[in-house]
């Protein structure tokens, strides 16, 4: 099977940096690696500050594909197509011999790309608008969810209109209720290695993300914004609400302008509005991010995923500084990086051409699963944290319990901040 790797995580962790980094790495070693866009709103043309695009340095870095490939509001793109078109990319790469590094936040892409079958058994969140009319749209309303799928309607807002008509539109094809109630086993597709990088604070992690979206202002968010309405012109659209539900219109970074955008439209001094917007802006990515972590750490590291029964998942705990932290917490939260994040993604890509990697190093990082039946007596042993002064946690329920947990991640900290003062000290 062809090999894959994939980066995944929430917004602002770092994913992109760490796939860059890590194919540069690779390049040292003789071994080509280029990256793969794994963000619905990254595969379209246009808004490039607001979807976060890699900038030029970036791509002149490491090779990227399938980013501003389909045309600004082509709303007909499907998770479908990415696959299909993916899919040949990943072939053509595996036989010039370059490991494809796949790197983005969008969760469900990921699942679609990586599993044979999930599209089939997750008919519910695909795209409704693909090759199909606008007839029959009444019955697919959240009162017809309600009756036929109540566990799903319960889990959906009423508003949420496009998840509701695909529920639907799957209930009337396959006459099943939505998998958004059951998690069915599946298939991988490729020889593929997951890293999961997980914050080591999420309130450090919301730091970053508002640092970010100033930084997005200050490269000219709101002048991409008002000439993206003047190009396309979004605003005229009478069904607007409709509109940015579909396409590159949902991306983070667009709508939450509109107040500033319709002050543009009238005439009016946008100032007045910007305050408003940019927190809607921050407010929105941090919620994003923190349900983008849920479902990570929820579906794919969670009870169940077939990435832990085959040891496939490594999770790697990213050191959150910000420009609000100490100069000497943004040096440690360096140092933490270079050895906690990139030597082990390197590892982990290694692993996949190079039988020589040592694995035990990377076993730690492994997410395992949590469950009872780990506690049977024939798998029991006592476990020593020498990290947490030789604390001892019996069994492996408890151990991987202790090793994400907030106590055992701020002892980590602690002695890779003795082990960095330590290698800044002078030689004597």
């Amino acid at each position: 099977r062809d090999k894959v790797l994939f980066v995944l995580g929430c917004t602002g962790i770092g994913k992109s940096e760490l796939a860059i980094q890590i194919a540069e790495r690779l390049r040292l070693k003789k071994i080509s690696a280029e990256i793969i866009n794994l963000d619905a709103m990254q595969i379209f043309k246009g808004l490039n500050i607001g979807t976060n695009k890699p900038t030029n340095q970036d791509i002149q870095r490491v090779k990227h594909h399938m980013f501003g490939v389909i045309d600004e509001m082509d709303v007909k793109y499907s998770v479908r197509d990415y696959v299909h078109d993916t899919r040949e990319l990943i072939s053509k790469m595996n036989q010039d011999s370059k490991i494809p590094i796949v790197v983005g936040g969008t969760n469900y892409y990921a699942a679609a790309l990586a599993f044979e079958d999930y599209l089939q058994s997750n008919d519910p969140e695909t795209e409704p608008n693909k090759d199909e009319n606008n007839e029959g749209q009444s019955d697919y309303t959240y009162e017809r969810l309600c009756q036929v799928d109540p566990i799903s309607a319960n889990k959906i807002h009423p508003n949420n209109t496009r998840k509701i008509e695909s529920i639907l539109k799957a209930f009337d094809k396959y006459g099943k209720k939505s998998d958004i109630q059951t998690q069915p086993k599946h298939t991988l597709r490729f020889d593929s290695k997951f890293i999961y990088l997980s914050p080591d604070d999420r309130s450090k992690l919301y730091q970053r993300i508002d640092e970010r979206v100033n930084k997005m202002l200050e490269r000219g968010l709101v002048q991409e914004n008002i000439d993206f309405d003047a190009k396309f012109n979004v605003l005229n659209d009478t069904d607007i609400n409709n509109k940015v539900q579909h396409g590159i219109l949902q991306c983070i970074g667009f709508k939450e302008f509109i107040p500033l955008l319709k002050c543009v439209r009238d005439g009016r001094d946008p100032e007045s509005v910007i305050t408003q917007c940019t927190i809607a802006l921050q407010t929105a990515t941090r919620n994003y991010a923190r349900k983008q972590d849920s479902w990570l750490r929820n579906k794919w590291a969670g009870h169940g995923s077939p990435l832990i029964n085959d040891s496939l998942l490594y999770e790697l705990v990213v050191p959150c500084a910000s420009e609000y932290s100490s100069k000497e917490e943004r040096e440690v939260a360096e140092f933490e990086w270079k050895t906690n994040v990139v030597d082990v993604g390197v590892d982990v890509a290694l692993s996949l051409v190079d039988p020589n990697v040592d694995m035990k190093r990377l076993e730690e990082f492994v997410v395992r699963e949590v469950k009872s039946s780990d506690a049977k007596t024939k798998e029991w042993k006592k476990f020593v944290c020498e990290i947490c002064d030789g604390r001892v946690v019996n069994g492996p329920h408890e151990w991987d319990v202790h090793l994400r947990s907030q106590g055992h991640r701020v002892a980590t900290r602690r002695k890779n901040r003795l082990k960095f003062l330590e290698s800044t000290k002078p030689k004597q």
